[in-house]
């Protein structure tokens, strides 16, 4: 982005001058909050968002003030690849054939929010990997969630504590393909009989957040509809 006469966005995805349009606009969370970082009860350093506790995400002071709010937040990722790429194969013995069309992205940030990372948000429920958090009996200060905090927003703060990778290689398509013999379609007067099976979306590599697809939209709230695997047989008849 080039110019904006001095305007920037204040979502989480914003156009600012100087940055790669789609940017991710996030807080800076520095580790989880550990009982030597509280005194008398409360966090020591800068303040954060609302009472936080052992186990709560902590937030880098950008500007120096002592608080964290709006001005801490900057740019820390961005949703457009900087590589696609795809490839098709197609292979052929016999009267059999092959196809496989593979297509990913490389170096591109996904971000997660809402229920995704929240358990129960919403009335929801809580998924199987958000069990990986920090808890007093295990209090892992590199756990993959801060502890569970009903009714509070610390944790739920636009950062980059939520940020993966949204790298992926995906199978779009495999199919599979057998032409009857010539011998035997020439009685009836037809060129050419092919059976076919089809995949569509067999699998996808990726190091996102498990369950998730890494094409979500990071302004989505986890509302979104993800690839689905498709599955078909055909038959190609040509007279």
């Amino acid at each position: 982005v080039v110019d904006l006469h001095g305007i920037e966005n204040n979502g989480t995805v914003v156009n600012h001058e100087g940055y790669p349009m789609n940017s991710l606009y996030l807080y800076h969370a520095t580790g989880l909050i550990s009982q030597d970082q509280m005194e008398n009860g409360k966090y020591s350093g800068a303040t954060q968002f609302g009472n936080v506790q052992p186990g709560d995400i902590a937030y880098e002071d950008y500007d120096g003030n002592g608080v964290i709010n709006n001005s801490d937040k900057r740019i820390l990722g961005s949703t457009i690849p900087r590589y696609t790429y795809s490839g098709n194969l197609t292979l052929g013995y016999g009267n059999f054939d092959l196809g496989i069309l593979v297509q990913g992205v490389g170096k591109v940030d996904g971000y997660l929010s809402g229920s995704a990372i929240i358990p129960f948000a919403a009335g929801g429920t809580a998924y199987e990997y958000q069990k990986k958090r920090w808890t007093t009996e295990d209090p892992n200060p590199h756990a993959v969630f801060p502890r569970l905090a009903f009714g509070q927003t610390n944790n739920s703060q636009p950062s980059d504590f939520w940020l993966r990778s949204a790298a992926y290689l995906r199978m779009k398509n495999l199919q599979l393909g057998y032409s009857l013999p010539k011998t035997l379609t020439g009685k009836a007067n037809i060129q050419n009989v092919r059976i076919y099976l089809s995949a569509d979306n067999l699998f996808t590599a990726d190091n996102f957040w498990p369950g998730w697809d890494p094409e979500i939209s990071a302004n989505s709230n986890g509302a979104y509809y993800p690839q689905v695997k498709t599955y078909n047989v055909g038959l190609n008849l040509n007279f």
